[in-house]
């Protein structure tokens, strides 16, 4: 018989995936956009990188937060029902 349930990830590990996922996710797309729309004038190329970096940082950072408390209650739930209904 197939397992229905898997144990979830450590919060720690969730945070790790969420936070790359995202970096990848949304840190490819605002630096090649970030870069080209500076191209024109490279006195504003690093500021822009800068910021491009920031809010890649920063949405990663709630991407991992967000991905770290959704493990920590499947961990919750897992470990009620695992537990059996006369504990």
């Amino acid at each position: 018989m197939m397992r229905i349930l898997r144990e979830p990830d450590d919060p720690w590990t969730s945070f790790l995936k969420g936070a790359s996922r995202t970096a990848l996710a949304v840190g490819i797309p605002l630096v090649i956009g970030g870069t080209l729309r500076v191209l024109n004038d490279w006195n504003s190329f690093w500021l822009g990188l800068g910021i491009t970096l920031a809010m890649t940082v920063v949405f990663s950072l709630i991407a991992g937060v967000l991905c770290a408390l959704s493990s920590v209650l499947q961990r919750w739930a897992y470990d009620r029902v695992t537990a059996g209904p006369f504990k």
